[in-house]
């Protein structure tokens, strides 16, 4: 009723005056008329009544309807609007997240050059190198501890923090950290870190172990945070050792184990490499495999297993597949040179027991049980002794076997094959020098 006011005074003007006339007729004062022409007169002022009155409630009717509609329509305004303020204000908390972290990036950046500094080892920490081993001066570049080079600093980027197999393992009760490196003992050094971490399993050869970083268990410096992995290698209290060996009588080795594996060739060596494979490095492992046909890759085995020339010359031909197997890749490459530089204590294959003594003493664990026994084939002898045959079942006894089965034309081939080693200053190696004890 409140949608057109003079529709609405019409309406009650017209239903007041029926009332009215109404109200006559029954009272008898008609004003003369007849009873038929007075009942077709009401008759007709209450169909103007009634018209008038539909009229107005369809207008109050499209009143209601575009005012709810237009509330609707406010309504959706007010929530895209609150939506688009909701959605800047996460957009703007997370700019200020990544800007937050990035200062405590830089700070955490600046507070590690700081605290941690590249220093040159301690030699007053009870270091006693063997006396034919090279000056701490090769061990360490005294160049990288001037002001104006980048202090060392652990990235994501690292292999050596994002690899499973290129990551140190690290006992952090014993302050140390060990570069492993395969055919240099490295099945027996990781049964004692395993053994040193409380393993029962610690002498098992099953399932992958002592090797498979899935299931040995041990902790790899990829498993601690950049701060930390940065002081363990920047520390003067912490030990980062590595036991290398003559390339050449470790080649042998691997050809005598890896050589004469057919499963190995198969798997590793004899498939496409990845600079024959159309220029397309991505080509999946299992694919390249498939690329060459059975006939080529039976040929390719028995040439390697042949002789110790042709498994070098298989080597040489695929440089990305077999050849860059940890198992005859260089020593060199084990790590990156910055990671190198940090490397404080170097053993040497060949006088192993007597440099595994030396880092046993630096660490304190000389005198242990775990060191002095439970090693033999009767659990009595020491580590690393003559004995000691845990952990050397896949010893080939290369280093007997190296006069003859090498030429020196041969010898001269993988001396020039593996010159990055000799010529690398901290493996410190001069020649391919052989001794006598066991593989």
């Amino acid at each position: 009723w409140c949608g057109n006011d003079a529709l609405s005074t019409f309406v009650a003007t017209m239903a007041f005056s029926n009332l009215n006339a109404i109200q006559t007729g029954r009272n008898g004062n008609g004003g003369g008329g007849s009873s038929e022409q007075q009942q077709r007169w009401l008759a007709k002022r209450f169909g103007i009544l009634l018209v008038a009155v539909l009229v107005l409630a369809s207008q109050v009717h499209s009143s209601s309807n575009k005012s709810s509609t237009n509330n609707s329509k406010l309504q959706k305004r007010q929530q895209k609007r609150h939506q688009q303020q909701q959605q800047q204000l996460q957009r703007d908390r997370i700019v200020a997240k990544l800007r937050q972290r990035q200062q405590q990036q830089r700070q955490q950046q600046q507070r590690l050059g700081k605290l941690h500094p590249p220093k040159k080892p301690n030699q007053s920490k009870d270091i006693h190198p063997p006396p034919d081993w090279p000056s701490w001066s090769q061990f360490y570049d005294t160049s990288t501890t001037s002001s104006s080079s980048s202090p060392f600093q652990v990235l994501t980027t690292d292999p050596e923090y994002t690899g499973a197999l290129a990551s140190p393992i690290v006992l952090k009760r014993y302050k140390l950290v060990f570069f492993g490196l395969p055919k240099v003992g490295s099945t027996v050094w990781k049964m004692l870190f395993r053994r040193l971490s409380g393993w029962d399993d610690w002498a098992s050869q099953q399932h992958g172990l002592p090797h498979n970083p899935k299931r040995h268990g041990l902790t790899l410096l990829k498993h601690y945070s950049l701060t930390e992995a940065s002081h363990f290698m920047t520390s003067p209290d912490w030990v980062r050792a590595i036991f290398v060996r003559d390339p050449v009588e470790r080649f042998v080795s691997a050809y005598l184990d890896r050589g004469r594996d057919q499963g190995f060739l198969e798997s590793k060596c004899c498939i496409e490499d990845n600079n024959n494979n159309n220029n397309n490095p991505k080509t999946p492992s299992i694919r390249r495999q498939q690329l060459l046909s059975t006939t080529a890759k039976l040929a390719c085995v028995q040439q390697a297993m042949s002789s110790p020339q042709s498994f070098l010359t298989v080597l040489q031909q695929r440089p990305t597949t077999c050849g860059h197997d940890p198992h005859v890749r260089p020593q060199s490459q084990r790590m990156t040179y910055k990671y190198w530089r940090q490397v404080n204590f170097v053993g040497r294959y060949q006088h192993l027991e007597r440099d595994a003594r030396a880092l046993f003493e630096l660490l304190g664990l000389w005198n242990s049980p775990l060191i002095q026994s439970g090693w033999g084939p009767h659990g009595t002898e020491r580590i690393f002794s003559q004995n000691a045959t845990v952990g050397r079942s896949h010893g080939k006894g290369a280093r007997q076997r190296t006069k003859g089965l090498l030429t020196e034309d041969l010898r001269a081939e993988l001396r020039e094959y593996y010159r990055e080693d000799y010529r690398h200053a901290i493996l410190n190696f001069t020649q391919s020098s052989m001794t006598t004890t066991n593989d």
